[in-house]
């Protein structure tokens, strides 16, 4: 075999090889909930199932200028933020990335946890952990992929995010404004 068509061999292997990778690649979609802030109306949403503990605080740094936080030892005193659902019957997987607005210096907890609430039984994925002391002012997020639905029958229900404080009562846990995007 000459060598231009030993060449010609390889780049006709590859990209025979990479159009069957193309074709057998699945598309994803993209979802974006509303921004939900923690108390204003402006988004239209609400913080309904969230523990009564979080204080109420105001500033021109916090996102419309309001923001609610907790020093607890319990873990299970969860924040809840809950936005117009999204479903897919179908996905039986999905990512999800958790955005979070932090920019008070009373949001010091080490390790709040932050999720999605999903399936038909209001199951909870576990989305990732964030250092609210070190992380920088504005938004920031936590990302987890292949979280698998657990949704009677298949798919996903999505309506709201979750976040439970690490549990250390000398540190502040603060929930502000968040927003959740899904990839299915």
């Amino acid at each position: 075999m000459t060598k231009t068509k030993r060449i010609s061999a390889i780049i006709s292997s590859i990209l025979a090889f990479s159009t069957v990778n193309v074709l057998s690649a699945s598309a994803s979609t993209t979802w974006n909930s509303v921004i939900v802030d923690n108390d204003t109306i402006a988004s239209g949403c609400s913080n309904s199932g969230s523990s009564s503990l979080y204080a109420y605080k105001t500033g021109s740094n916090l996102y419309n200028s309001d923001a609610r936080y907790v020093y607890t030892s319990s873990q299970s005193t969860r924040y809840r933020w809950t936005f117009p659902p999204k479903r897919n019957w179908s996905a039986q997987y999905f990512s999800a990335r958790v955005y979070m607005y932090l920019n008070d210096s009373v949001f010091t907890d080490p390790y709040a946890l932050y999720g999605v609430e999903h399936g038909t039984y209001g199951n909870t994925a576990t989305v990732g952990t964030i250092d609210q002391d070190s992380a920088p002012s504005g938004w920031n997020s936590v990302y987890k992929s292949s979280i698998h639905s657990e949704s009677l029958g298949g798919g996903f229900y999505i309506q709201s995010a979750v976040m439970s404080p690490s549990g250390d009562s000398s540190k502040g846990t603060g929930a502000d404004a968040i927003q959740v995007q899904i990839i299915y």
